[in-house]
């Protein structure tokens, strides 16, 4: 398979979506990419939030039979969202901007805060879920049912405070349900810990959604935009 050859973009909106192909699990990705113009209202897709992982571990997607090598924590992303039945039109970074163009790559750059604020929903992508992520989301959907404020920025900054520690704030409302429950405050703080927070460019991808669906391995949650959490 030969390396895809990017088009070049038409016009000063024009983005690429991808048009991720139906399979199982262990098959290979394969997807189709479209330009489009980002104001056009008919145009829907939804923005996968991510970060990279390293740039020594890659492996490839089948693009219009071309191949893209992308890192595999984007490969275990798309694998996890790819639909089995049907086709699915995402914006990936990565992929949809031409990555060895430097002019097309700034352009684009200046182009994302509206490509995720136009996306119908942000796909944000935790990694791989390990023996407390079961736990962690089940604390955090406990939290939306409360419809607290600004509820990652809240675990965030209070969990870090008070982790190790056998004293805390009893009139804190959003940690309250943890309390004396030092494996919960873990699995939380494991969450809270995973690469995507402490990106500002992927946090702040997450704050210009409409909606999002926070997954890691099997788990998901979804709800409004980060900002609105």
């Amino acid at each position: 398979v030969t390396n895809y050859v990017y088009t070049p973009l038409s016009q000063p909106r024009a983005i690429r979506v991808a048009t991720v192909l139906p399979g199982e699990r262990t098959d290979p990705v394969h997807m189709l990419l479209q330009e489009h113009n980002l104001d056009d209202e008919n145009l829907q897709y939804e923005a996968v939030s991510y970060c990279w992982g390293s740039v020594h571990r890659t492996s490839q997607v089948i693009c219009d039979n071309q191949a893209i090598m992308v890192t595999e924590n984007l490969i275990a992303a798309l694998l996890r969202f790819r639909n089995p039945t049907e086709e699915r039109i995402l914006w990936i970074d990565s992929i949809c901007i031409n990555q060895n163009a430097i002019d097309e790559r700034n352009h684009q750059v200046k182009l994302m805060g509206n490509v995720y604020q136009t996306a119908s929903r942000v796909l944000i992508w935790l990694g791989e879920e390990d023996e407390t992520t079961e736990l962690a989301y089940s604390c955090i959907r406990a939290y939306f049912e409360l419809k607290e404020p600004n509820i990652w920025r809240e675990f965030e900054s209070t969990s870090r405070k008070i982790r190790g520690s056998a004293a805390w704030d009893e009139k804190n409302k959003t940690l309250s349900m943890l309390k004396y429950n030092p494996a919960k405050i873990a699995a939380v703080q494991a969450l809270i810990d995973k690469p995507w927070f402490s990106r500002a460019w992927t946090f702040q991808e997450g704050r210009l959604s409409r909606e999002t669906l926070v997954v890691t391995g099997s788990y998901e949650i979804q709800g409004p935009s980060i900002s609105k959490m």
